[in-house]
């Protein structure tokens, strides 16, 4: 699926969220500032305006809710340190959580996430962008 409004895709993603209880992985990637944590924050508003989202580049996992989880592996250097932040735990609850740089958690993680919904985020000119989700299963 493809979209080009952070309305649409935002909308169409809270929506999946609010319209079945359980586990949401969501695995993003893009460039630097092409809107990963602005898309997390829009999806969360719709959800629930009360949520304040920050991005989590340096805290690498901002929790907002008992079991909403938000997650920059930017500054992750090998797929041991991921070991150590608990995020298979967090992957393998039942949880909503929001992967940004994705590509950088490696093969093992990636197969604890599935199923997840894979997005990637171009970046086309600093007001546009183009949203490709695809389920993974």
């Amino acid at each position: 699926m493809k979209y080009e409004s952070l309305e649409s895709v935002s909308k169409f993603l809270s929506t999946q969220i609010s319209g079945e209880q359980g586990r949401h992985i969501f695995l993003m990637d893009g460039e630097m500032g092409a809107g990963k944590t602005t898309l997390v924050s829009k999806i969360l508003q719709n959800i629930d305006k009360s949520i304040s989202t920050t991005s989590p580049t340096f805290t690498i996992i901002n929790q907002y809710t008992e079991n909403i989880f938000h997650i920059d592996l930017y500054r992750i250097e090998s797929e041991s340190d991921l070991q150590f932040l608990g995020l298979h735990e967090i992957l393998t609850g039942k949880n909503i959580v929001f992967v940004e740089w994705s590509s950088l958690m490696g093969s093992d993680f990636e197969k604890i996430a599935r199923p997840y919904m894979k997005i990637k985020i171009n970046k086309i000119s600093e007001n546009e962008r183009e949203f490709i989700l695809e389920n993974i299963k």
